[in-house]
């Protein structure tokens, strides 16, 4: 049965409003009054897997389903907006699956197909060690790094179960992608090793087999391959992407016509992390800054091809993750060499697409905020706050208040995770009051709302907006 056919969505709205979720949003963001502070949360995909009614693969997979589920939790929670935050599927892409099997609480997918035969030989992973991966989480605290935590307990978690050599009768080359219940999936090569990421040392950037290296095509695309590229296509020409990439978001747009519909590409800096993995990225950025600029220059190329074939479909607005562009990562000074620039032409191409513009960098980024104020962006997420991050909202909202559209700085941790509910309602309060003169604020999580936030939690959030939010 067609995933929009099977899974049923509550009502579009929970209150009576004279004025829909859209409208709310878009007067936020341009600092005009709406009739009450917004709402909106970015919901880690682990959250999805565990209240979208529907299996983790199919969420991550199909687009239909995507669509619905994105949908259907907005309606339950009352969020104003929904972040679009992975691409379109090709439709068929479950033919493309060699096997498939479920153990416990996780799914496994082993693909037909691998593009990594002729390259593990030659490029080894970098695989930061357990002690590093601790170090970064106390200096950045923040939800995306701890996921790095994950990461690499899921691949000690896999190495440990029999998954290689492989059961008789499976396909014997392609990768392998492994789904928990309440967190990010992560793809493996045949042999239960981890994807293959650039060498700095040797990479060729005009090669198109560079950008096809699986370890960074999966952080990037969250897929396995290109699907349905050609394999010495110039990803930075908008016509070589398939015409469904842009389907996740067409299909959300065509659900929640009355909701304010954002979309997300990743920032160059990301990209430059995600190919050659962050610990030698962390290593180019100091021994070889002119290949750091000239991957930049590429990436940022990449991306602003994708701004293109979103910003043909009018989303209300684009987000630009840029997740270690943070203190966490990097010094003031590298964060003016290595992503301003380089961000600016994707925020300066978004607006000249019509749409709003925001970044998303997590953890400590009060050191930096003039710094963003210097490029084309509108408006700025996650505003983590101690002990997770840098910024006090109110002395951001006085000294960038008019500047920036604000939303986030909600401890996802402190304040919604593990707080009793007096806490939670204090905090939230406390934001709503801070950032509801003058409008421009977006009450939200500061980073994701992780998996295990209760869904009453949520619901809590824009109920908390009408008492306290109204203008």
């Amino acid at each position: 049965m067609d995933a929009l056919a099977s899974l049923s969505l509550p009502p579009a709205t929970w209150y009576n409003s004279l004025m829909d979720s859209r409208e709310r949003l878009r007067l936020a963001m341009d600092h005009e009054e709406p009739d009450r502070v917004p709402v909106m949360c970015q919901l880690a995909l682990g959250h999805y897997f565990l209240h979208g009614e529907a299996a983790p693969s199919d969420i991550w997979f199909d687009t239909p389903t995507f669509a619905q589920v994105l949908v259907k939790l907005q309606r339950r929670y009352g969020f104003d907006g929904i972040l679009v935050n992975l691409p379109g599927r090709p439709p068929d892409w479950k033919s493309r699956i060699g096997s498939y099997r479920k153990e416990h609480d996780r799914e496994y997918l082993r693909w037909r197909t691998s593009q990594d035969a002729h390259v593990a030989r030659a490029s080894r992973p970098c695989i930061l060690s357990q002690e590093r991966l601790q170090a970064s989480v106390l200096a950045q605290g923040d939800g995306r790094v701890q996921s790095l935590k994950s990461k690499a307990k899921m691949a000690s978690q896999h190495k440990g179960e029999t998954l290689s050599p492989r059961q008789a009768g499976e396909p014997q080359s392609g990768l392998e992608t492994v789904f928990p219940p309440d967190d990010n999936p992560q793809t493996f090569l045949s042999d239960g090793a981890s994807l293959p990421r650039a060498n700095y040392a040797s990479v060729d950037l005009h090669d198109p087999a560079t950008q096809r290296l699986s370890g960074y095509v999966w952080n990037t695309w969250h897929a396995p391959e290109l699907w349905d590229i050609d394999p010495d296509a110039d990803l930075s020409d908008p016509a070589v992407y398939p015409r469904w990439f842009t389907a996740a978001l067409e299909a959300v747009q065509r659900l929640a016509p009355g909701v304010s519909v954002h979309v997300e590409v990743f920032s160059p800096f990301t990209h430059l992390l995600e190919l050659f993995g962050y610990e030698q990225a962390l290593m180019v950025l100091v021994d070889a800054p002119k290949l750091c600029h000239e991957a930049l220059a590429m990436f940022t190329k990449n991306v602003l091809a994708q701004v293109q074939l979103y910003g043909a479909h009018r989303p209300d607005a684009i987000l630009v993750s840029s997740a270690f562009a943070g203190a966490g990562f990097i010094s003031r000074q590298m964060y003016r060499q290595f992503v301003m620039p380089y961000e600016d032409e994707v925020f300066q191409a978004i607006r000249q697409k019509g749409c709003k513009s925001y970044v998303h960098t997590c953890g400590a980024i009060g050191d930096r905020l003039d710094l963003m104020d210097q490029t084309a962006v509108d408006g700025i997420d996650t505003l983590d706050p101690p002990p997770l991050g840098t910024v006090n909202l109110a002395q951001a909202k006085a000294d960038y208040g008019r500047r920036f559209f604000f939303k986030g700085n909600l401890d996802a941790v402190n304040e919604m995770l593990y707080a009793d509910e007096a806490t939670f309602e204090r905090a939230v309060e406390h934001r709503i009051r801070i950032g509801k003169p003058g409008s421009g604020y977006i009450l939200s999580s500061a980073c994701s709302v992780a998996p295990h936030v209760q869904p009453s939690r949520l619901q809590r959030l824009a109920e908390l907006a009408e008492q306290w939010g109204r203008y």
